[in-house]
């Protein structure tokens, strides 16, 4: 009885002491250890790895046709940029069916390309020179008529030098002297308008007649007062004054009429212009 007392006392003093850390330890690994082999099994693997996976499968099993086989996701391939968009995996109605613009959209856009293609035709216009309209030469007279009945006292010389009796010097001489008695009727010697009338210095009283084509005549020496007047339409074998004295240059030759002929102001023969006799 005593002995037991014994025992007990010293047990209760073991677990008073270091022992109940003991058992304490030998508790925990105990529960380690049971976990341990809970979750794992002999090969080391985890205990919810699935059958199919841990066990070979019986291919001849005639079970295995009535178990579905579990699908087994593989790795994601990598896409091929060609591939990413295609015009054949859109609808039909996506690729065919096209908005109508509105009306007024539709005159607008007319307007701004008739707008601008007349701007560019302008501009190309401004870019091209337009060449200038080419004027036809006007025509000369059709009819020519000597203005007197005379001699040819003094010939057209515009390079040669001619002797002048009354002067007493040589000079050119652009006319030509057609001798004539005082106060013989002098004509027209073309279809024209009187151009002018005035007294020149040297060549005496003096009318001048436009005609076509830049042609003008002029009739010197003649009579104080001529039967014409400025802008008076005249034609061609019509009098417009008389043979007279009023020449102070050529005073010294017979009595003549001078007349002078130019073309677009430079001085030409009028025995180019003059019928032939």
């Amino acid at each position: 009885m005593s002995s037991k007392k014994r025992n007990r006392g010293g047990f209760a003093e073991f677990l008073a002491g270091k022992g109940f850390y003991i058992i304490l330890i030998l508790c925990i690994a105990a529960i380690g250890v049971s976990s341990y082999m809970l979750f794992f099994s002999d090969s080391g693997k985890p205990d919810d790895t699935p059958e199919y996976l841990s066990n070979p499968i019986n291919t001849e099993d005639p079970v295995l046709d009535r178990v579905p086989m579990p699908v087994i996701p593989s790795a994601t391939p990598k896409p091929n940029l060609n591939d990413v968009f295609s015009f054949d995996d859109l609808p039909v109605a996506a690729i065919t069916s096209v908005p109508t613009p509105p009306p007024d959209a539709v005159e607008s856009a007319k307007a701004t390309k008739t707008s601008l293609t007349a701007a560019e035709s302008n501009a190309e216009s401004e870019q091209t020179p337009t060449p200038a309209p080419t004027t036809p030469a006007p025509k000369m007279p059709g009819v020519f008529v000597w203005p007197v009945k005379g001699a040819s006292v003094n010939a057209f010389s515009s390079d040669d030098l001619v002797y002048n009796k009354t002067m007493g010097d040589w000079r050119v001489h652009l006319g030509l002297d057609i001798e004539s008695a005082l106060g013989t009727q002098v004509l027209a010697i073309a279809d024209g308008t009187i151009k002018d009338i005035y007294d020149d210095v040297f060549l005496g009283t003096t009318v001048v007649i436009e005609h076509a084509g830049g042609l003008e005549s002029y009739y010197s020496n003649l009579m104080k007062k001529p039967t014409v007047i400025v802008s008076q339409q005249i034609s061609a074998g019509q009098v417009i004054g008389g043979i007279g004295q009023t020449s102070e240059g050529e005073r010294r030759e017979v009595n003549h009429l001078h007349l002078e002929m130019r073309l677009d102001g430079k001085p030409v023969d009028p025995l180019e212009y003059l019928p032939k006799e």
